[in-house]
């Protein structure tokens, strides 16, 4: 698959968390960027947790420079669903 039909696949299949948006950057066309919305609702029980965060990193094909606790806990868990689902497909994870 290319990096852009994973892309589109990505897009669809996680339509219904609005707060996760996928791009292609012109500069590094191999790499998907993940893009968590900042979360600005209620605190409890939506941000997410330092073991989710930690988890997501540590995954091989995952980098990130943002502060991933500003997003909510469903798109940490989508990103880490979408990096277990295409392993040789390099992420960053930005928010």
């Amino acid at each position: 698959m290319s990096t852009k039909e994973i892309a589109d696949k990505i897009r669809e299949d996680y339509r219904i968390v609005t707060s996760l948006a996928v791009k292609i950057p012109y500069r590094h066309p191999e790499l998907i960027e993940l893009l968590g919305m900042v979360y600005e609702g209620k605190k409890e029980n939506a941000l997410p947790s330092d073991a989710q965060i930690n988890f997501l990193l540590s995954l091989g094909n995952v980098r990130s420079y943002s502060d991933l606790s500003k997003t909510n806990k469903w798109v940490i868990s989508a990103c880490i669903q979408i990096a277990k689902d295409y392993p040789d497909q390099e992420f960053r994870v930005t928010v």
